[in-house]
């Protein structure tokens, strides 16, 4: 069966499971020799093997899901699992809703069964108490139910616990540092479910210390937070003794460290710090170490002593900061100690603290040290470039030159630590704000007072003002929402009025109408839009009512951005700011006495940054899915706002605009579904009728925009009418729905008459425009109008773009299928006679106008149409005249667009095939070569581009003289210019290339082309003048040096020059890098060649080929790329003796298997060599280590390259080779060669002689001592290649 065929099976037999139809007690009493009585067990191992994603989690399904949640699981079942899990836990696989069905099905069995056997129990004692019954009927009946029930329960425990301790085993098993992050998560994941779902009756199995340790390592040295946090939950429910928790020099290690990670500036320490924390408090010593304070009735007395030592610790670092930034940042890091007290808050019900002193003032002196560590930092987060703060601002930073000489301080480094320091203040603050008990009428002995709360939101709405960091305002924007929510969900009516009193008051500063905070019209208002956002997607929501703050708000910004700079600014101001009801409040009695003289003084620059700020502000309103069923409301105005203002005197106005109208597209017709932004799908388009049902002034509104563009007497550019096409090709007619269209023609005949625009672009989107807006019973006659028109343009002349415009509809139209339907022979027929002045007008030897866009554009349109219309059309004199313009230099004139109409006359030529024209014979040469002799010549790259591209299919269907002719002539060109190739555009390399590699593949073509010739010119011509290598970045000339390389070995048996570039070319080919990036086509093509490079035989004085391909395929073989992974998998099958090919584990084995047939047992020494430098370095970059510095750089993570198991599955196959070759000493020599490949993989120059003993203390001498990167976390890959070179060693 194949893939598809199997999925299918599996899904029936799983539909069929979930309707009862394989539970009966017929199918379950019958399951010894085949599950279910249906399919064998074999079948199920091979398709938990399967190569196939979704058979595998078919057949996961098939075993997991029942119709009955209670149903007990078979060993073989629990078997199975387990072999899925260990064969896809290192893979991107959806599985684990399943699983976590397993583990509740097994809780549900168990439960079940054990209830039955009490039940039993509790029977035979009822009756043997009673004396109901005879003995012998207890004997014969009750005591047999009861054994029966007893062993099942017994059966079904031994079982299950036997597979819960394997599950265990086996996640436990796979933390081990170098896994992938899917493998880690996936693992941790299924110990969580294990530990919340498990049955009762289990949950005393008891954990082992030496597993217990590996989830706290992989706590401290995974990078993702979400990992720790899972380790961190099943750390907590596991007895502290067996964390050595009760331990005082333990407690004391963890405690340091956690002080040490907080202060690294590394952001991830951070975090680690804070699970340290976390782990810290569950000793039950740990008070030993926490004795700042008396705190025996203090609530969560344990986490108050942590903050406080954090606290002191934060202080100090404030200090040094206040004396000297730079060195307080080049040294230490301000955010994470923060990071660690907002971890510490976040685990408890900080309300549980209220009234309590000790913590009211504990809080009280974090926020006033929060608000200076943001002071401090202010000075980058409010700086205009806050990204590029260093060296430039030296003296901002305190520092001075010898510091900047002594010390490494990066513009990252800066940023990053004043940013991170905003980010945790705010979310802080924001904690606070949600979990805090706040001071008032109702709750006097609140952790937070009235004071406190109005300090902390005036900090925030400062640092949403003035901070031009983006980072830094998002985090600010996450506290200032959940402070907003809170504020308005209070009672007290001191603290709910301050959203709307910030509020009024940015609006205030915004207009100009306040001073007090530097606003940023540019970076899109930096952090104003998301203050206005958090209080107006916070404001609870009022059944049944339409007017809200966010409502009124968006109809005063929608008013501003509508203010036009006239002499009457300040009354158009005044009747905004007057004719509000918002602004009739209180909060602005004392504005308006001076609004007036502020209005007078407002410039026309004022003017339009309260415009950007107003569509900035409204941009961020529209992408906030919360505020979606009030902002609908106002998408009418606003795309009207969008449209005028796109014709604003100043860029930012008009990028403002833009960025506005992208939102409203996108709120309008949803998010784009396909990559292709032209031929969009129904799912991003709406009916014209009802997106103008919707939105019924918009109708009137583009009409008078598309009417005001056309006026005949004012001949203008325009820039909005761009906005307005692009809103309408959005739009089409249904005929279904739409009987009645006509109101739509009016749009219609305006978008076709915005062909005449003087910009291109304008005309190409009329024209795409205009399709959409066609119903399929108008197409026809609007296409056949169009010819019309252009019919009588010579004797009626129109002007240039409108004739240009019209060819471009024109050519949309011929496309549709409806349109070929309808159009008649004697419509083409008329239309191509009339108007083949377009393409004799190019030519010096007329007086008509010419024009190269038009002609391309009337090619294509020929192109469009089908052979049997054109064939009437006296097709042959255009095929003529196209010759002539292609090959004749002297007979054009000349123009813009020269080349575009070129490469649509190539093309047309190619479609007409079936005329024959190419082949066409004058004084002994085609037509064919007659203009491909000019074309690959030509100066012009793109012309050029196209004629190599096509050349070889012109070849092919040349007589076999004239295919020779011709393809001896390109030869010779590429022969010609291949010294000077590297100088020439990328496309047309790569055109060669493509030409040469096909001519090498084509296989109905290898009689006219010599293919020793191609190969003497690749390797003799092209490849010795790259001395450079210039080309190594061209994928297709890689792809060409393989195939030639595979023509020589296999079809020329050309030797000697086969091992003269043997080595280099196997070098530049067998990286895996640059396969990966490569198209499905080119890729296939690549893998074909790979395997045709396959060599069995290593030829001990030239080893290198044979060990790259083989390092190579391994590295294909562990690639990101699931398809490359694919591909590569199937080379390996392929390889004798040939297998099925499966799921990555086993392809794996299957890949070592045959590296041991094929390499080691002929060459067990080399083998050797090549295992151990696969085991220590397989990828490039596994030999990186993190600078204390390079806080930005990160190691690379993999998506399924494990290189602990690549080094484990070496040193397995080592041993064996060892053992079955008694080679009981590893100092043995090795070829010469091969120490020089080994030396070339690792990057180390061993001596040519040296021996394998001697490479591996080379090696180990080169890294790190282990002590030193077990206990830095900054020297990736290193532990294992350490603990390897040992393992070596011990041989």
């Amino acid at each position: 069966m194949d893939e598809n065929e199997l999925y299918t099976f599996l899904n029936n037999l799983r539909k069929s499971k979930l309707k009862g139809e394989l539970d009966t007690e017929e199918k379950l009493a019958q399951q010894s020799v085949k599950w279910r009585n249906t399919l064998e067990y074999s079948d199920l191992v091979t398709y938990a093997t399967h190569y196939s994603k979704k058979c595998r989690l078919e057949m996961l399904a098939l075993l997991v899901e029942s119709k009955k949640s209670t149903s007990s699981f078979t060993v073989m079942e629990l078997h199975l699992i387990l072999l899925f899990l260990s064969n896809n836990l290192c893979e991107k696989m959806e599985y684990m809703p399943f699983i976590k069905k397993a583990l509740k099905r097994l809780k549900d069995s168990y439960a079940v069964t054990e209830r039955q056997f009490l039940q039993a129990l509790k029977k035979k004692e009822c009756y043997e108490k009673q004396n109901l019954i005879s003995k012998m009927y207890e004997d014969n009946h009750l005591d047999v139910a009861h054994k029966e029930s007893e062993q099942i329960e017994y059966n079904t425990r031994t079982n299950y616990e036997y597979f819960m301790l394997n599950l265990r085993r086996l996640c436990v098993f796979n933390l081990y540092p170098e896994a992938t992050y899917d493998h880690k998560r996936s693992c941790l994941q299924i110990l969580l479910l294990m530990q919340n779902l498990m049955p009762d009756k289990f949950k005393n199995l008891k954990w082992e210390k030496d597993k217990v340790e590996v989830i706290l390592y992989c706590l401290m040295a995974d990078t993702y937070e979400p990992n720790k946090e899972m380790a961190y939950q099943i750390i907590s429910s596991i007895s502290p003794e067996l964390l050595s928790l009760d331990s005082k020099p333990w407690i004391h290690s963890i405690m340091k460290a956690a002080f040490k990670f907080g202060n690294s500036v590394r952001p991830i320490d951070s975090i680690t710090a804070a699970y340290l924390f976390k782990i810290a408090k569950l000793s039950p010593i740990i008070r030993n170490f926490c004795d700042h304070y008396n705190v025996d009735k203090v609530p969560e007395a344990i986490t108050l002593q942590l903050i406080v030592l954090l606290y002191e610790e934060l202080r100090v670092l404030l200090t040094s900061a206040k004396e000297n930034l730079g060195i307080a940042i080049s040294k230490n890091s301000l955010y994470g100690y923060l990071f660690c007290i907002r971890s510490l808050l976040s685990d408890y019900d900080i309300r549980a603290t209220e009234g309590n002193e000790l913590w009211q003032n504990t809080v009280a002196d974090i926020i006033i040290l929060c608000f200076e560590l943001n002071r401090t930092v202010s000075v980058v987060v409010n700086n205009s470039s806050p990204e590029g703060h260093l060296p430039m601002d030296l003296e901002t930073l305190n520092l001075n030159a010898s510091f900047y000489m002594n010390e490494i301080l990066t513009p990252q480094m800066v940023l990053l630590c004043s940013w991170r320091t905003v980010k945790e203040v705010s979310l802080l603050f924001g904690l606070l704000a949600t979990k805090a008990s706040i001071q008032t009428a109702e709750s006097p002995n609140g952790l937070l007072t009235v004071k406190q709360i109005e300090n902390i939101m005036k900090h925030l709405v400062s640092l949403l003002c003035e901070t031009k960091h983006r980072g830094a305002f998002e985090q600010a924007y996450v506290g200032f929402h959940q402070l907003c929510t809170r504020l308005w969900r209070l009672t007290d009516k001191s603290l709910n009025r301050l959203p709307m009193f910030w509020l009024y008051s940015i609006l205030a500063h915004f207009t100009g109408f306040a001073s007090g905070y530097t606003l940023c019209a540019t970076r899109r208002s930096a952090g104003i839009p998301f203050m206005i956002q958090a209080v107006l997607s916070s404001e609870p929501k009022i059944q049944n009512s339409s007017e809200t703050f966010a409502s009124w708000i968006m109809t005063v910004l929608l008013q501003f951005a509508q203010i036009k700079c006239t002499d009457s600014l300040h009354q158009s101001m005044m009747v905004v700011m007057h004719g509000h009801p918002i602004f009739s409040k209180s909060e602005f009695l004392i504005l308006f006495e001076q609004i007036e003289e502020k209005c007078k003084k407002m410039t026309d620059h004022d003017l339009i940054e309260i415009k950007i700020h107003s569509m900035n502000i409204l941009r961020a309103l529209f992408r906030h899915s919360q505020l979606g069923d009030i902002t609908k409301n106002h998408i009418m105005n606003a795309l009207m706002v969008a449209c005028k203002n796109y014709e604003g005197a100043k860029w930012s106005e008009r990028n403002a605009a833009t960025l506005l109208f992208s939102t409203l597209i996108v709120r309008i017709f949803g998010v784009q579904r396909t990559k292709d932004h032209i031929n969009l799908t129904t799912d991003n388009k709406m009916t014209a009728r009802i997106f103008f049902e919707r939105y019924p002034n918009l109708f009137h509104f583009i009409l008078h925009e598309l009417r005001t563009a056309s006026d005949k007497e004012k001949v203008m550019i325009r820039s909005n009418e761009q906005v307005i096409l692009l809103l309408l090709s959005r739009l089409y007619i249904n005929c279904h729905f739409d009987i009645d269209i006509t109101w739509i023609n009016e749009i219609v005949n305006l978008v076709s008459e915005r062909g005449k625009s003087p910009v291109y672009k304008t005309r190409e989107l009329a024209a795409r425009a205009l399709v959409p807006l066609l119903a399929d019973s108008t197409a026809y006659n609007f296409l056949k109008k169009l010819f019309v028109i252009l019919c009588t343009v010579r004797y009626n002349p129109i002007s240039t773009n409108l004739t240009h415009g019209y060819l471009l509809q024109a050519k949309i139209l011929t496309r549709l299928p409806s349109v070929h339907i309808q159009l008649l022979k004697s419509d083409v027929t008329n239309f191509v006679r009339a108007t083949d002045w377009i393409l004799k007008g190019l030519e010096k030897e007329t007086n008509t106008f010419s024009c190269f866009p038009i002609a391309s554009v009337y090619i294509d349109i020929l192109h469009c149409l089908d052979e049997n219309m054109i064939e009437s059309c006296d097709i042959e004199d255009i095929l003529y005249i196209l010759q002539k313009h292609l090959v004749d230099e002297d007979l054009l004139k000349r123009g813009p667009c020269e080349q575009m109409y070129k490469v649509s006359a190539i093309k047309f030529i190619l479609r007409m095939e079936n005329s024959k024209f190419l082949q066409t014979v004058h004084n002994g040469q085609s037509i064919a070569f007659n203009i491909y002799s000019h074309l690959l010549v030509i100066p012009e790259a793109e012309i050029q581009s196209v004629a190599w591209t096509t050349v070889l299919e012109v070849i092919k269907a040349e007589s076999y003289q004239q295919g020779k002719l011709l393809s001896a002539f390109a030869l010779r060109t590429i022969a010609d210019i291949a010294d000077d190739l590297y100088k020439f555009n990328p496309n047309l390399q790569d055109a060669i290339f493509y030409f040469l590699y096909n001519s090498l593949t084509d296989k109905d073509g290898c009689y006219v082309i010599d293919k020793r010739e191609i190969c003497n010119l690749v390797f003799k011509k092209l490849y010795l003048n790259d001395a450079n290598n210039i080309y190594d970045q061209r994928a297709n000339y890689l792809i060409l040096l393989g195939k030639c390389m595979t023509t020589l070995t296999h079809e020329l048996k050309d030797k000697e020059l086969r091992i003269e570039h043997i080595e280099d070319i196997y070098r530049k080919i067998c990286d895996n890098r640059w396969i990966g990036l490569l198209i499905k086509d080119s890729r296939l093509s690549v893998f074909d060649i790979l395997y045709e490079l396959f060599e069995k035989d290593i030829v001990i004085e030239h080893c290198h080929p044979v060990l790259d391909w083989w390092t190579m395929l391994l590295q294909l073989l562990v690639d990101d790329n699931a398809n490359v992974r694919h591909d590569a998998s199937k080379v390996i099958c392929k390889l004798e003796p040939c297998n099925k090919l499966e799921c990555f584990k086993q392809t794996l084995l299957v890949f070592f298997y045959k590296f041991k047939k094929m390499v080691a047992d002929k060459y067990p020494k080399i083998a050797i060599g090549v295992l151990f430098c696969w085991s220590v370095s397989l990828l490039g970059d596994m030999n990186y280590e993190m600078d204390d510095n390079e806080v930005f750089n990160k190691c690379r993570n993999y998506s399924i390259f494990d290189p602990k198991e690549i080094s484990d599955l070496c040193f397995k196959l080592t041993k064996s080779i060892t053992q079955q070759y008694s080679i009981n000493n590893i100092n043995f020599k090795l070829p010469p060669d091969v120490v020089r490949w080994i030396s070339y993989r690792l990057d180390i120059d061993f001596p040519a002689l040296s021996s394998f003993k001697q490479i591996i203390y080379n090696y180990q001498n080169n890294l790190p001592i282990t002590e030193e990167i077990l206990k830095d976390t900054r020297f990736r890959g290193k532990p294992f290649q350490s603990f390897a070179c040992k393992k070596y060693m011990s041989l």
